[in-house]
């Protein structure tokens, strides 16, 4: 009898390391972002080893976030610079609050320490408005003396977006259940558009109208680096870098009536491309409040070279060919995002 209960106790003592060694092979998955097996083998009689070997089951997971965006205000003014004591229409009167984003992350997760991932954004959509009286300047051909349209008034509004899309390829280089360092490459396109008008004159012919848009488009690819850190076994938090290079696309049209001219509806287009570069970076951390359900938060900072800004493309310095002509005048853009939102792992 005495034999048996040895045996049993055994056996529960057998089963209770290995519950520990699941948990505890459980919580370095999460630690650093793998999935790990317990194995259990007897070499010799009396003797029990355990060893940890990678596991072949890829492992999803899918974030969900929303937050809020700040996209730099429109600047400059309307036409050509005036000399002082010349009230101008300034773009600066349309200031951008804060705008609602959504973004969706879909992981995947192989036994090689390596992870797939899909992102798209939607960082927010602004908009501004004010009712102005001033002046705007004009020139019938570059270098032509300056000419000065009457006192008028008229509502002048800014609009802009911005979206990203990107598939990236991450890399596990050094790990411990502390910290992990990660390394990877991307594919990203990034929209940005803008778009601008002025309606409802007052001064100038009454069917004056002014409207101009531009679409900004980059299509690059981005080298990464990710640092985690993992102080508990709930919570982790992590920085990032990324740093793009591609194509940036700038497609600006506008189209006036009766405001240089006095004549019909005129139009004038423009499309340039050119190479250029960007970065972005972010401070993200998560809380799991389950073992596969986590609250995450996030500040990202992107920029991106060599966009147009629609306030800064009108060409009023070509009056004379009946259109307002369109500039390629280079800009770039500075956004700054926070998200919170839940990742659940499949």
């Amino acid at each position: 009898m005495g034999r048996w209960i040895d045996i049993a106790r055994g056996l529960c003592v057998l089963a209770a390391c290995l519950a520990i060694w699941t948990l505890a092979g459980t919580e370095a998955a999460y630690a650093q972002d793998a999935d790990v097996r317990g194995a259990v083998q007897a070499p010799a009689p009396g003797t029990v080893r355990i060893a940890r070997t990678p596991s072949n089951r890829g492992l999803w997971d899918i974030t969900v976030e929303g937050g809020l965006s700040l996209f730099e205000d429109p600047d400059g003014i309307l036409g050509e610079p005036l000399p002082a004591g010349v009230t101008p229409f300034d773009f600066s009167e349309n200031s951008f609050d804060a705008a609602l984003g959504v973004r969706l992350t879909i992981g995947y997760r192989t036994g090689n320490g390596t992870r797939w991932e899909a992102r798209g954004s939607w960082l927010g959509n602004w908009d501004a408005s004010s009712r102005q009286t001033g002046q705007f300047g004009f020139r019938n051909g570059a270098g032509g003396p300056l000419l000065l349209s009457p006192t008028a008034s008229t509502t002048l509004a800014n609009e802009s977006e911005v979206w990203s899309g990107e598939l990236n390829w991450w890399k596990t280089c050094s790990c411990d259940p502390c910290s992990q360092l990660d390394w990877g490459l991307g594919g990203r396109v990034i929209g940005i558009d803008d778009e601008l008008t002025a309606t409802n004159w007052a001064g100038l012919a009454p069917d004056s109208a002014l409207a101009s848009t531009v679409e900004n488009r980059f299509l690059g690819v981005q080298a990464m680096v990710a640092w985690k850190q993992r102080p508990s076994t709930s919570f982790s938090w992590a920085i990032s870098g990324k740093l793009l290079a591609g194509w940036m696309n700038r497609d600006m049209v506008e189209s006036d009536t009766s405001i240089v001219t006095g004549g019909a509806t005129t139009n004038g287009a423009r499309e340039e491309t050119d190479f250029t570069w960007g970065f972005e970076l972010e401070v993200s951390a998560l809380w799991r409040v389950m073992s596969r359900v986590g609250i995450t938060a996030s500040y990202t900072l992107l920029y991106l070279d060599e966009i147009s800004r629609v306030e800064n493309a009108l060409d009023f310095a070509q009056a004379a060919t009946g259109s307002l002509q369109m500039q390629d005048a280079g800009d770039s853009a500075l956004i700054h995002s926070f998200f919170v939102g839940v990742r659940i792992d499949i």
